[in-house]
């Protein structure tokens, strides 16, 4: 059985003890033991249900007591979490009845806890604004005196002063702030939770590359905050800041890393949630009688509707994150001009099957030569433009240094870094990209090519010569061998073309079929007397003819230059 179905199973075994009738004295102990396993589920709703029955008894008692203390706790941290007005004034009054418990019972350890718990609500409660908050200001002061009255090395010293940081944060005074937050890390003891720690260095890294602009150090206070951190909400607060900086430091491939990394963690976060929610319904629904079942369930549909439409805005705030990523992609491929000016008369269609692409055109220069590529990496969308990143950055370096590449001997460096990046084969992911690249020289008499399963198509005098890549990919492969280079002499009026296998494998017609790579061919011979920018069109009009009432299967990208 799972951890949550032993949970419900619990909760139900108690459920049953709970209407067959309990001793005065048993009633407390089992209310919060019911509370503690819907606080297992993250059901705050029914824990609070539940603690505010035990809590009801407790307090007809004349006298303090540590059980009801130590209840009041709990229900302060459960209203902590609605974080709503109401529920900020709920928590305040019960954080009273505690400060109240605390000072007869004569616990000033008691009465810290308290008094820790009303600063953080009142913190929280002045969210929006950097005003009123003095009185939570004066409540961390007066902990730190109680402290030192009690003379020993304070409990809560280094949240004192992460609270403070908070405030002056919140009040705009930065360098307060990170001065705060310096003190809470120096004075944190050895044995807290990781993931206080974490929180502590993710707020000192912010000040510190706000302040000092130091982004060195402040990525590796977050990087250590990112090992400790093991809450989802904390791992997403660090990587946006992590991002901030490499958008600051202009490398927008790790900045796309991370992006996709926090997307991950919501994607995840919702889901858990979802679960959660749906645990919780399903115990309650069985524990109820059937007409109480059809009045819950109509209440939970409001709920879930409620739910859902947060989870569509989440659904909206992560696609607008990937459009924001097809930005830094695009912002990286070669423009238009930059494309007229090194290859002429061309065109070039590129259709990405979602808003990020797998595929990808590249262009380098060195000497007096001229690169071209068009690469198709595994996958499409999301993943696909991870990896297109990664390897777009591999020809990079790969045309770089002080002899111009063939394009076989750039294939063969690209390769090397690509597998030194994805070092995963041990585990059978083999990701990597297939490509046409081509060499000009600067009479532009003479190319070479090289390719990974993608061939360079000639069209000469009516004819279309086809130069086949080499059958492996650029990254992991079972058998590799070092890819060929193809010299070939261009004449007047010769005209070639590289292509990804998106178009060829496109499903559409009036009878569903693939489009097949014979009859792209001879598309493409048909056309080529066309002027570049007609045959460009109308490979495009025939493409969405072709896939009309079909979804598109794959990035299409296809190049032809006119000599």
């Amino acid at each position: 059985m799972s951890k949550t179905g032993q949970i419900e199973k619990s909760i139900r075994s108690l459920h049953r003890k709970v209407e067959r009738g309990l001793a005065s004295n048993d009633r407390v102990p089992t209310y919060a033991e019911i509370a503690s396993l819907y606080h297992q589920l993250g059901a705050s709703e029914e824990e609070l249900e539940w603690l505010t029955k035990a809590h009801r008894i407790l307090r007809r008692r004349p006298h303090a007591s540590e059980e009801r203390f130590l209840l009041l706790l709990r229900l302060i941290e459960v209203y902590r979490i609605f974080g709503s007005e109401s529920a900020a004034d709920k928590a305040l009054g019960f954080i009273g009845e505690a400060i109240r418990d605390a000072i007869e019972l004569e616990r000033n350890d008691l009465l810290i806890r308290a008094l820790h718990q009303k600063a953080f609500v009142l913190i929280a409660s002045r969210t929006d604004h950097s005003s009123g908050l003095e009185p939570a200001e004066e409540v961390l002061n007066e902990m730190i005196v109680l402290n030192e009255h009690m003379g020993f090395e304070p409990e809560f010293r280094h949240v004192i002063y992460a609270n403070l940081g908070i405030i002056a944060g919140k009040q705009h005074d930065e360098p307060r702030a990170k001065q705060f937050f310096d003190l809470a890390l120096k004075h944190i003891p050895q044995n807290e939770k990781p993931e206080r720690r974490s929180s502590i260095l993710k707020s000192l890294a912010k000040f510190k590359f706000r302040l000092d602009n130091d982004a060195e150090g402040a990525r590796e206070l977050l990087d250590e905050a990112l090992k400790l951190g093991s809450f989802q909400f904390s791992k997403h607060a660090i990587l946006e800041e992590l991002e901030e900086i490499a958008v600051f430091e202009h490398d927008h491939e790790k900045a796309y890393g991370l992006l996709k990394e926090r997307i991950g963690l919501e994607r995840e976060w919702n889901m858990q949630k979802a679960e959660t929610k749906m645990t919780a319904m399903k115990v309650r629904s069985d524990l109820l009688d059937a007409k109480r079942k059809r009045k819950i369930f109509e209440l939970e549909n409001v709920k879930l509707a409620a739910a859902n439409r947060k989870i569509a805005e989440k659904n909206r705030h992560i696609t607008d994150s990937i459009i924001y990523s097809s930005r830094l992609q695009n912002a990286v491929l070669p423009n238009n001009d930059q494309l007229l000016e090194s290859l002429g008369e061309h065109f070039l269609l590129y259709r990405p099957k979602d808003i990020v692409a797998g595929d990808f055109y590249w262009m380098g220069k060195n000497g007096d030569h001229t690169y071209f590529a068009i690469a198709d990496c595994t996958g499409h969308g999301v993943p696909g433009a991870l990896v297109s990143m990664t390897c777009f950055n591999a020809l990079n370096q790969a045309v770089s240094g002080p002899v111009a590449p063939s394009t076989g001997i750039m294939l063969d460096t690209a390769r090397d870094l690509i597998k030194t990046f994805f070092q995963t084969e041990v585990n059978g992911v083999r990701d990597g990209m297939d490509i046409a690249l081509i060499r000009i020289s600067n009479d532009r008499s003479e190319i070479q090519f090289s390719g990974a399963h993608n061939p360079l198509c000639l069209a000469r005098n009516g004819e279309l010569t086809v130069f086949a890549g080499d059958r492996q990919p650029v990254g992991n492969w079972v058998k590799e061998t070092p890819f060929t280079t193809h010299q070939i002499e261009i004449q007047q009026g010769d005209r070639i073309f590289l292509y990804s296998d998106g178009y060829a494998d496109q499903f559409g017609g009036p009878d569903n079929m693939k489009l097949k790579t014979g009859n792209f061919k001879n598309l493409l011979l048909e056309t080529s007397t066309m002027n570049p920018q007609e045959q460009g069109s109308h490979l495009s009009t025939f493409f969405e003819n072709w896939t009309e009432g079909y979804e598109q299967m794959d990035d299409v990208t296809v190049c032809g230059i006119h000599f």
